[in-house]
């Protein structure tokens, strides 16, 4: 179960160079009344400025399916914010969906989703 806000750190395998890379992640429910996330935002990136992180997702909505699903930014390849909609402290319980889209986007090391029809917009 992801509790948030939480720093969650999974050390994974990477196929190719046969590494382990920490990947820590900031999850908020922008509905959580104990723990805000606009005080977690802040937080997250005090701690890119002092690991010397730079923005290289900025902040930004994702989505699943056609509706968005929360927010997100991602400071160098090692450090991710994200916020599922609608979400209250515990966001499987609230935003289940939405949850496990993040969730696996998460173990496969993947960003989180955009809008389909802005993607294609942007490519033609």
């Amino acid at each position: 179960m992801i509790d948030h806000p939480s720093v969650v750190k999974i050390s994974m395998e990477k196929k190719k160079k046969k590494k382990k890379k920490k990947l820590p992640v900031s999850i908020d429910g922008d509905q959580d009344s104990v723990v805000p996330l606009t005080g977690t935002r802040t937080l997250v990136n005090g701690f890119a400025k002092g690991l010397r992180l730079n923005t290289t997702v900025p902040y930004r909505t994702w989505f699943q399916g056609k509706q968005v699903a929360g927010w997100t930014q991602v400071y160098g390849d090692i450090l991710s914010f994200a916020t599922i909609r609608g979400a209250s402290h515990g966001a499987p319980f609230s935003q289940p969906k939405r949850s496990i889209v993040l969730f696996n986007a998460f173990l496969e090391g993947k960003q989180l989703p955009e809008a389909l029809w802005f993607t294609e917009q942007v490519h033609k």
